[in-house]
């Protein structure tokens, strides 16, 4: 691929280690992304889940390669916003810490009481952190500064095109307050494409990677769909 004409406006369907491996150093002023959430692994020969930490080394492998991908893409100002729960949290926070700074929480209340016992949970986490000491808010009319909890309203199922799908209004809000105009807007897990129709939304250019053929074609159908606000 060449640089930038193979990337920018771009839906990648490939590995995200893979594809931003062949990016250059310092090209991206922001990463927005929705990794999926880590699991207890199963044993082979059993339904047990495994409650060992060392069990977790595959997923530390992976995402600490990832964050060492982001940190070499962004730029000195850059930050990353990566949705997590209260269990994988830990995880991306230890993988990220060498390369990354300024570690933080968003809490985002959906508004919406979700699944769990004898705990149910209304929120999602947002780990935010900054490349070097980077990190600008944009002041905006509706915020004159960024708060650790947000509300928007989730998904509707009906109108989910991704199991994890997030809405619009809260990717925009994230990529307006941490980018200025004809930013470049990264997610490495693009999914249905929200962060990259946001992105488009707000002026903003976009790099989506996505592993799935079938969610690179919905990611791509909405973007045909979308005009600047």
């Amino acid at each position: 691929m060449n640089y930038p004409d193979d990337f920018i406006n771009k839906v990648i369907q490939g590995d995200c280690l893979d594809v931003m491996k062949q990016m250059p150093d310092k090209c991206v002023d922001l990463v927005v992304t929705d990794p999926p959430y880590s699991r207890n692994t199963i044993t082979a020969h059993s339904r047990h889940g495994v409650r060992n930490l060392a069990d977790l080394s595959i997923q530390e492998f992976f995402y600490r390669s990832m964050y060492a991908e982001i940190s070499r893409v962004l730029k000195d100002s850059g930050v990353c916003f990566s949705f997590c729960d209260d269990l994988f949290y830990p995880i991306l926070f230890a993988t990220s810490y060498e390369v990354m700074q300024g570690h933080s929480l968003v809490v985002w209340d959906k508004a919406h009481i979700s699944f769990g016992r004898p705990l149910r949970k209304r929120h999602e986490l947002i780990m935010y952190c900054s490349k070097g000491c980077g990190g600008t808010f944009y002041e905006s009319d509706e915020r004159k500064h960024y708060p650790t909890v947000v509300n928007f309203k989730k998904v509707n199922v009906s109108e989910k095109e991704h199991d994890a799908e997030k809405p619009v209004e809260l990717i925009r809000d994230l990529i307006k307050h941490f980018s200025i105009s004809d930013a470049t807007i990264l997610d490495p897990f693009l999914g249905s494409g929200t962060t990259a129709v946001a992105a488009k939304q707000l002026g903003r250019k976009y790099i989506g990677i996505e592993l799935s053929e079938k969610y690179c074609e919905i990611a791509e159908n909405r973007l045909r769909q979308e005009i600047l606000l």
